[in-house]
């Protein structure tokens, strides 16, 4: 069986190195080298949090081994494992 997790960035603090993130609808407030759901496990940790030259705030996440996503604030992207 696929899991599948729709995961979108809700807002991003650089100053603070953070951002808050939903993930299959349950909200977390994450810090920059963290994992999460479970912040021993993941699947997910963010990597970094930026902006785009758009003004637009970004985070960037990575899902098990794969390579880093960056994730621009509400936009949801899916993932499966």
């Amino acid at each position: 069986p696929v899991t599948k997790y729709r995961v979108t960035v809700k807002s991003v603090d650089v100053k603070k190195d953070q951002a808050t993130i939903t993930v299959n609808g349950k909200r977390y407030v994450v810090d920059v080298k963290q994992n999460f759901p479970s912040t021993d496990t993941g699947p997910f940790r963010l990597v970094r949090v930026g902006e785009l030259p758009s003004g637009k705030a970004t985070a960037t996440v990575s899902f098990g081994s794969d390579a880093p996503v960056e994730l621009v604030v509400n936009q949801p992207e899916i993932f499966s494992l």
